[in-house]
């Protein structure tokens, strides 16, 4: 649990230091490595990470479970929208895609 609170936290003060205002390059943006390097980033005690990661573990999951959610319906646009478009398909006969297409994503997750 240690590593994921400790990996967020990071990630949050990374994004947060302003690493594309270091860049010293003007024709492709680059990371100047020893502005980089000068840079201090605290690392928070053990029990503050994991009460953080308590916090926000939740959120996490949710995040993971709506990524899942969305290429699922994502799959079922792609599958659906050209056959309807096409006329191939009607609505009620979508349906029952739809139901085949959900059924076999279940069955792959």
């Amino acid at each position: 649990m240690l590593m994921a609170g400790l990996i967020l936290t990071v990630t949050v003060k990374v994004r947060n230091v302003g690493l594309a205002s270091l860049g010293a390059d003007s024709a492709v943006p680059g990371l100047n490595r020893n502005m980089a390097y000068k840079s201090n980033i605290l690392i928070p005690p053990s029990n503050i990470l994991d009460s953080f990661e308590r916090c926000t573990l939740s959120l996490a999951d949710k995040m993971y479970s709506n990524m899942e959610q969305s290429c699922n319906l994502e799959s079922i646009r792609d599958t659906l929208l050209p056959k309807l478009m096409s006329g191939e398909i009607r609505v009620n006969k979508a349906e029952k895609s739809l139901e085949a297409v959900a059924c076999l994503i279940k069955l792959l997750t």
